[in-house]
């Protein structure tokens, strides 16, 4: 509950500040202030916030910031009301809300504030400084309208531009997690692929030899066919070894290369003919370029595709789509399967979670996938719900070149 925690050192420093101000405007500058009331306030502040600090409750940040709108309205109302030049904490508490609170809260925050300092206009006495109050019958003036509006625009303007940098901030605390996890995966691969590297080596020109030695005795087939089992199971192992090195969008060292757009495709044969038979690949501009690490992105349209062929059953099919959309191109990849819950779409991606059987998947697929992506600038949408299958959307702007293939 780190949000909950910066909340209450915030207002512990803003219970010390209000309180220290009250003392200093008492005993030093002389101004008659009602103490009963404003340290009612404080009291408020400090019972709420030993509350909050006793029990660290995320969901409590919205309603606490919009007490703090109300107990500040009050003081100021008390002290001065728009003269006060601590009017202006408002947007302190506008900014706090759109880092800490859900937007809801945010946008409820920035409302109450402007109408609390609205209301100072209103209720507060009539002091020398006129032009800072309604006339002498409470109206509005045109330069307190213009005092409200700034104040107003100036709030909404701050939560917009303060949580879309929020939101920003987020989206990079995540990719860098991500990347730090594929990194963590990167080194441990990188270990096993070193020192898997010799004995399946090895073991596959054992199978090599026991095959073609075998090969001359027809009684023994079967043996024959079990060292040639052994030899395709070194080569899947060292296919597996070979996509846990992908790294940061790129498969050893790859840089990007134009291709075509139909050629993406290419690497769909390791599915195997009966599984790449369920495939309806629709390419709508197959000659267009792209400037992409090839490997790497043939690599992530097989695993998605895999991905779905295993959701959508043995017999359902899968509908690969190939666009390009303005200067973006767009994978998408749709199943016939069941779908997924609200909870496995929201863990989908995460490394090592899978919704297949035991044996049938690592969970790195999807991951890897959307690392790459990702890096690439793009995105990776995923849109699914029980009964009605899934739908992978893959969107990587600004790598279509302008040149078509010849």
């Amino acid at each position: 509950m780190r949000e909950v925690a910066s909340v209450v050192r915030l207002r512990w420093a803003a219970v010390a500040a209000q309180a220290a101000a009250l003392v200093v405007a008492i005993t030093v500058l002389g101004i008659d202030l009602p103490i009963g009331p404003l340290t009612g306030i404080l009291a408020i502040a400090v019972v709420t916030n030993a509350g909050l600090a006793l029990r660290p409750v995320r969901a409590a940040i919205g309603p606490v910031l919009l007490l703090d709108i109300m107990l500040m309205t009050a003081a100021l109302a008390l002290a001065g009301g728009p003269s006060n030049p601590f009017s202006v904490v408002y947007l302190v508490y506008v900014t706090l809300a759109a880092v800490v609170a859900p937007g809801a809260y945010t946008w409820a925050t920035v409302a109450l504030a402007a109408v609390g300092y609205g209301l100072l206009f209103f209720v507060t006495p009539a002091d020398p400084h006129a032009h800072h109050h309604g006339g002498g019958d409470g109206s509005f003036s045109l330069h307190l309208q213009g005092m409200w509006v700034a104040f107003t625009i100036a709030a909404v303007l701050i939560a917009a531009f303060v949580t879309r940098v929020s939101r920003a901030l987020s989206i990079e605390r995540e990719n860098a997690a991500r990347t730090a996890r594929l990194l963590s995966l990167t080194t441990l691969a990188a270990g096993a692929a070193h020192e898997l590297a010799t004995p399946l080596s090895t073991i596959k020109t054992v199978a090599s030899e026991l095959e073609r030695s075998l090969s001359a005795h027809p009684e023994l087939a079967s043996l024959r066919d079990d060292a040639r089992l052994v030899r395709a199971e070194v080569d899947r192992s060292h296919a597996v070894l070979e996509r846990l090195s992908l790294r940061s969008g790129e498969l050893r060292g790859e840089v990007a290369a134009p291709i075509r757009l139909s050629d993406l495709t290419t690497g769909l044969v390791d599915l195997g003919e009966p599984s790449r038979a369920r495939v309806d690949v629709r390419c709508t501009t197959p000659d267009r370029l792209a400037r992409v690490p090839r490997r790497a992105l043939e690599q992530v349209v097989t695993n998605l595709t895999r991905n779905a062929l295993d959701a959508s059953g043995d017999d359902g099919r899968v509908e690969l789509t190939i666009a390009a959309a303005s200067d973006a191109l767009v994978l998408a990849f749709e199943d016939r399967g069941s779908g997924m819950s609200a909870e496995a779409l929201a863990r989908a991606g995460e490394p090592f979670f899978t919704t297949k059987e035991a044996g049938r998947g690592m969970g790195l697929g999807l991951f890897l996938a959307r690392t790459l992506v990702t890096q690439l600038g793009g995105s990776l949408d995923i849109d699914s719900s029980l009964g009605r299958g899934t739908r992978v959307v893959v969107r990587l702007p600004g790598v279509l070149t302008e040149d078509a293939a010849t």
